[in-house]
């Protein structure tokens, strides 16, 4: 007798007994769109920064109504007693200077190169120092500069052939730093001490002292050695022994002048007279 047919399995319903919390998460990660997955590049990277620009160029900005003019005048003076010594640069003459000055490096490439029309050279702190003058304008970028940076630190005097009525030479005095952003200054102190006048319709600046016109140049200031010269600190020559020279100097900012506690013998001055914004200083004869 044949065995009986197998019973047969009823086909597994498609039914998921997982929990709910399982089977959504998972659906969640899915990503239906059969897309590509993009490959590193095997270059570099290039990314692209954004950044707001807060300056206007001159093509979006009109300039400023107002009128402008760099070529500020000056005058070719003549240094040296005789011909023989003569040398001759450009000093800015300037009405609203309250002293002259001029740029410390510059100077010393003139006393290295020409010793002979210096008639005396003095530093704050020579054997009997000085107190430097502190400026507050006509000066060079002071980011990250010492101390000394923005002061007057150094006095040089030239001779010169212009004689006065009783046939002394004239000696000028400039106020050295190393961050003075012209070469050479001519001040309201010496320009009253010439009785100067400046003309710019003649373009001439007359000294009655001198009974001499010198005529006006128009040009950028500039600062530091000439173009195509090598010349630093460690190549200044100062000629002679250093001898005591001690002077009155005071501070000058934007409050007022005022004197300084030091009250040396002065070698140099003959006299000083201070008041609350000006300094006379009489230098003593060196004609003799």
């Amino acid at each position: 007798m044949p065995p009986p047919p197998a019973t047969a399995t009823p086909p597994r319903r498609p039914v998921d007994n997982r929990p709910a919390w399982v089977t959504n998460a998972e659906n969640k990660r899915k990503n239906n769109n059969d897309f590509a997955e993009d490959s590193p590049s095997s270059r570099g990277r290039l990314f692209v920064m954004t950044a707001p620009i807060l300056n206007h160029s001159e093509e979006r900005c009109a300039p400023m109504p107002l009128t402008v003019d760099n070529k500020l005048p000056g005058c070719t003076l003549r240094f040296g007693k005789t011909e023989a010594d003569e040398v001759s640069f450009i000093c800015h003459v300037v009405t609203c200077a309250a002293m002259s000055t001029g740029n410390l490096l510059l100077h010393q490439l003139i006393m290295t190169k020409y010793p002979s029309i210096v008639a005396e050279y003095t530093q704050y702190d020579d054997s009997t120092p000085f107190e430097p003058i502190r400026l507050s304008v006509a000066l060079k970028g002071l980011d990250g500069c010492n101390i000394m940076k923005n002061k007057l630190t150094a006095v040089v005097r030239y001779w010169t052939p212009y004689l006065d009525k009783h046939g002394n030479h004239q000696v000028i005095s400039f106020g050295l730093g190393e961050s003075i952003a012209v070469n050479s200054i001519v001040g309201l102190p010496l320009l009253m001490d010439w009785e100067a006048s400046i003309c710019f319709k003649s373009n001439c600046m007359s000294s009655v002292l001198l009974q001499h016109r010198f005529p006006l140049i128009y040009e950028s200031t500039k600062v530091g050695v000439p173009t195509g010269e090598t010349f630093t600190t460690e190549d200044f020559e100062r000629l002679g022994p250093i001898t005591p020279i001690s002077i009155l100097i005071t501070n000058v900012d934007s409050v007022g002048i005022n004197d300084s506690s030091r009250h040396e013998s002065q070698t140099m001055a003959k006299s000083v007279i201070s008041m609350s914004s000006s300094r006379k200083v009489q230098f003593k004869d060196i004609n003799t």
